[in-house]
């Protein structure tokens, strides 16, 4: 339970927290991934309003900073996640 799985990376225990009593390797399926993801994406939008602090802590499980005040998954998570978001944005 405590590994990632599926197309939105659930996390296990993540997945039965939100109501799945599946076999976990169900998460693989693009259906119930996607709708895993969703579910705790809708979660984590109720309380972390910037865009993001809600990929951070999507990706960290909560909001972590450095010394500095920055996302400690910035540049390797956050930046590519809103720079892919703000390109498909923009071909809508």
């Amino acid at each position: 339970q405590s590994s990632s799985i599926g197309l939105m990376q659930v996390m296990g225990y993540v997945a039965r927290e939100l109501g799945h009593s599946r076999q976990l390797l169900e998460l693989v399926e693009p259906d119930v991934g996607i709708e895993y993801g969703c579910k705790k994406l809708a979660s984590l939008m109720r309380t972390h309003k910037p865009m993001s602090e809600l990929i951070s802590c999507y990706n960290a499980g909560s909001v972590r900073l450095d010394s500095k005040g920055v996302f400690f998954n910035q540049k390797d998570y956050v930046n590519p996640v809103l720079s892919n978001f703000k390109l498909l944005s923009e071909q809508t």
